[in-house]
């Protein structure tokens, strides 16, 4: 019984996690590395990352690798390659600043055309929220178009990595995918018991929605 306990224990406590965290340049990636993995932003958030920094963060029992890729032209190319390896692609972009929706639109959409990519859940997040005006996650979803997104889990989501808003509902819909890989899907984790369940994104519906709230994408 000791063994078969120490078993349970490992399985839904101890679980590791890969993810890719892509995006334009200044979409605040390295910054939400940071304030996932450290609590807080650095000082040096706002120098562009060159090539790929790498970050472990351990959150309600799972250890999560995150890959923070540069988002400059001449790395776009290498993100297929990053990100084929992870549980899940976290797609940043600058909500304050919609002069960039069309072009990261146009790179969302030829990364996850990718073939080696098929049925990797997408987590979209709308980063400096703190900044008004800002797209809301309906703003989001229609101009990126997330609808035509299929054969994939797709959330968005309205964050402020700089002031650590909605970071908990991130990294629960992290959590929950931290037992799927793209070889061999399993079932999502279980809460910690330490933690209240991660809440259930209800679908959109007409009238306005918090700018921080959540939205599942139908398939």
């Amino acid at each position: 019984m000791g063994g078969l306990l120490s078993f349970l224990r490992n399985m839904f406590l101890n679980q590791e996690m890969e993810i890719a965290l892509v995006g334009l340049q200044n979409s605040g990636k390295t910054t939400l590395v940071n304030t996932i993995a450290l609590g807080r932003p650095e000082a040096d958030d706002s120098i562009p990352t060159i090539g790929f920094n790498m970050k472990k963060a351990k959150k309600g029992g799972v250890t999560i690798k995150m890959w923070d890729l540069g988002g400059q032209q001449r790395f776009r190319s290498q993100w297929a390659r990053y990100c084929r390896a992870t549980n899940c692609i976290v797609y940043v972009i600058d909500s304050s600043r919609p002069d960039v929706v069309e072009e990261s639109k146009r790179e969302l959409h030829e990364l996850i055309g990718n073939p080696s990519l098929t049925g990797l859940p997408l987590l979209v997040l709308g980063n400096k929220n703190d900044i008004d005006p800002h797209l809301s996650v309906d703003d989001l979803v229609t101009q990126l178009d997330l609808k035509a997104i299929a054969g994939r889990e797709v959330a968005c989501y309205s964050i402020s990595a700089k002031e650590a808003r909605n970071i908990d509902s991130v990294l629960n819909f992290l959590i929950r995918h931290s037992k799927k890989s793209p070889s061999a899907p399993l079932p999502p984790l279980p809460p910690p018991l330490s933690s209240p369940a991660p809440p259930t994104p209800s679908a959109a519906s007409a009238g306005a929605r918090p700018s921080s709230s959540p939205i599942p994408i139908p398939q």
